[in-house]
C-alpha cells in the first residue's frame, strides 16, 4: 500500500515522480532500439567500406592486368612471366609470414574473448606480432604495422568458436593477401617496364 504524502493532495502526483515514469514508460522503450538500429547501421557502414576497399584492390589487380594485356611483344610476355615466377617465391614467403600472424591474431582473440586466459599473455603476443611485422621488408606496402594497431585497439569480436572470434584482423588479413597479389603484379610490372626503358 502507497504512504500519502500530506504535502500533495491524493490525486496530485509530484512532478519528480511523472518525469520518471515519464522515462520508463515512453524514453527508454524508445531508446534500446533505437541504439540497436544505430549498432546495426554502423556494423553495415563498416562492411560497405571493407567491401569498397576489396572491390579498389581487385580493380587494381584487373588493371595491372590490362596493363600486362597491353605489352604487345612475345618476348615482353615471356620475361614478364619469367618476373612474375621470379616475384612469385617472394609472393609465397609474404603468404607465409601472414598466416604464422593470423595464427597469432587468432591466439590473441582467443585470449581476449576468455575469462580464464591472463591479459598478459594477450599483451605479449600482441608486442611480438608487432615485432614481427616492423621487421618484414615489406611492412610498409602492406601495411602490416598498421593494421595490427588497429586490430589491437578496435577489434573486440568474440564469436562461439575461437574461428568465429574477431571481425576487424579478418578484414586485415584478406586486405593483406590482396595486397601481397597486388605487390607481385607490381613488382614484375616495373621490371619489365625497366627492361623496355
Amino acid at each position: 500500500m502507497k504512504l500519502n504524502n500530506l504535502s500533495h493532495p491524493p490525486g496530485d502526483e509530484p512532478w519528480q515522480h511523472k518525469l520518471s515514469r515519464l522515462a520508463s514508460d515512453i524514453i527508454i522503450p524508445f531508446l534500446i532500439p533505437a541504439s540497436t538500429a544505430f549498432l546495426l547501421w554502423l556494423a553495415k557502414r563498416k562492411e560497405n567500406a571493407n567491401h569498397q576497399k576489396e572491390e579498389d584492390l581487385q580493380r587494381q589487380i584487373v588493371e595491372l592486368k590490362s596493363r600486362e594485356d597491353e605489352l604487345d611483344a612475345r618476348d615482353t610476355q615471356a620475361s614478364f612471366y619469367k618476373f612474375l615466377q621470379e616475384e612469385d617465391a617472394e609472393y609465397r614467403k609474404i603468404n607465409q609470414d601472414l598466416d604464422k600472424i593470423a595464427t597469432g591474431l587468432k591466439d590473441r582473440q582467443d585470449i581476449y574473448c576468455s575469462v580464464f586466459k591472463k591479459k598478459e599473455d594477450r599483451i605479449k603476443i600482441e608486442s611480438q606480432l608487432l615485432e614481427f611485422a616492423y621487421s618484414r621488408p615489406y611492412d610498409k606496402n602492406l601495411k602490416l604495422y598498421r593494421g595490427l594497431n588497429e586490430i589491437f585497439a578496435k577489434d573486440t569480436h568474440c564469436g562461439s568458436s575461437r574461428d568465429e572470434n574477431g571481425c576487424l584482423m579478418w578484414v586485415w588479413l584478406d586486405f593483406w593477401r590482396m595486397n601481397s597479389k597486388l605487390l607481385k603484379y607490381e613488382k614484375a610490372s616495373e621490371k619489365i617496364l625497366n627492361k623496355l626503358l
